[in-house]
């Protein structure tokens, strides 16, 4: 019927039904089918069916509880909305080169500066990419995912700074100037907590 591999209403195969009989009668019909290409389709078409197929459907089942599928398919949508599902499907360096290009701002208000994206960041766009046009090809909307054709990137997430013995001295140094006892008393077993487990600055 060129609606995919998804689960169909009565309403759209009784269209499809009446498409077949009248192909038939026309001496048009085509055993494999009525294929609709991903040349008809705009990228924020496929966006669109794969918020309301996709993404809905998986919340309202209790499959999917993190809310970043919308602010990535935002972006994803904000660049990439009014191309063609077929020029993008062929053209990987295309998304590679847009997520090169991202950045983000950092920085008090005045101060601002604009950042390229780590490598984890990075690959969190890249894994949305990949399943959108992965579950695009399962519905039949598109033929490759063009994020096979490029790599996420190493991540770098391990941390070897470690505390030096003069900094030490002074965290329990200052203690003394915790007025109440109790306060001492508290903070001195949180700094050796803190140090024993390697804790973060934020933790």
């Amino acid at each position: 019927g060129g609606v995919g591999k998804r689960k169909l209403t009565r309403t759209e195969a009784i269209a499809i039904l009446t498409d077949v009989r009248s192909a038939i009668l026309s001496g048009g019909f085509d055993s494999k089918g009525k294929v609709k290409t991903s040349g008809e389709r705009t990228f924020g078409d496929l966006l669109d069916d794969f918020e309301r197929d996709y993404v809905a459907k998986r919340r309202a089942d209790g499959k999917l509880r993190s809310s970043s599928f919308d602010y990535y398919i935002g972006r994803y949508r904000a660049e990439f909305a009014k191309e063609r599902v077929s020029v993008l499907e062929q053209a990987p360096r295309r998304f590679e080169t847009w997520l090169d290009s991202l950045t983000f701002t950092t920085g008090p208000s005045g101060k601002r500066t604009s950042q390229k994206l780590s490598p984890a960041s990075w690959n969190r766009y890249y894994e949305h990419g990949r399943r959108i046009f992965n579950w695009s090809i399962a519905q039949g909307y598109a033929s490759t995912n063009p994020f096979l054709k490029f790599s996420k990137r190493p991540e770098r997430n391990k941390r070897n700074t470690r505390i030096l013995p003069h900094q030490e001295r002074a965290l329990f140094d200052a203690l003394p100037k915790l007025w109440r006892k109790r306060q001492r008393t508290e903070m001195h077993r949180r700094l050796i907590a803190a140090l024993d487990l390697g804790l973060r600055e934020g933790e």
